[in-house]
């Protein structure tokens, strides 16, 4: 059975990290970890430190990093730092992408493709077309 949020209002503002529970909830209960485990590239460092840095690249991207660069920016932002498993610097960021080769590359994106058509599938079930 499919699960779905609930949306209520509120008179409370909220910040430009709103959205990062909601992403990190999505990244941990989507089964998103056994799909891209697969094509994150081999670390010495072991799999798990993939991970933890392709979530914290997605988070970033939530929370509004254009560029690496700001990832030293939000390193230091408590909302970031509490959500993400663990802050890496922006030269390990870096390192961590440039080991992608393109076998990586093309793995990753068609590993995103199928598990969007699969949350789709449960979401609206079978449908025609898109």
């Amino acid at each position: 059975m499919a699960k779905f949020i609930k949306v209520t209002s509120t008179d409370k503002s909220l910040s430009s990290f709103g959205g990062l529970l909601l992403a990190k909830q999505a990244l941990k209960h989507g089964g998103i970890h056994s799909v891209i485990t697969p094509a994150l590239p081999d670390a010495a460092t072991g799999i798990q430190k993939s991970l933890d840095k392709f979530e914290g690249l997605v988070l970033g991207a939530v929370a509004g990093a254009e560029c690496l660069d700001d990832f030293e920016r939000l390193a230091d932002d408590p909302a970031f730092s509490e959500t993400v498993e663990r802050c890496y610097t922006a030269k390990s960021y870096g390192d961590f992408l440039r080991k992608f080769s393109t076998y990586n590359c093309k793995t990753l994106q068609y590993a995103l493709i199928r598990q969007s058509i699969d949350l789709r599938q449960k979401a609206l079930g079978e449908t025609d077309s898109f």
